[in-house]
């Protein structure tokens, strides 16, 4: 699943997120983050835990 990574940067900024706080709160590696952050590809799973951390819907993050 592909990722909109500026809309994943932005809310970050937005709520004053770390990539360390955001893989405390997903569950999910920081190097999970950093490769989301960086473009790369993940799971249905991986992207909706990315999503709750966030506090969005997984089709606020999702491309297409």
């Amino acid at each position: 699943m592909r990722i909109k990574t500026r809309k994943v940067l932005m809310l970050m900024y937005d709520k004053g997120l770390k990539t360390g706080d955001v893989a405390k709160v997903s569950g999910l590696s920081k190097q999970t983050i950093c490769a989301i952050r960086s473009g790369k590809g993940c799971t249905y799973e991986t992207a909706d835990k990315l999503a709750k951390a966030l506090d969005v819907s997984l089709a606020d993050i999702a491309e297409g």
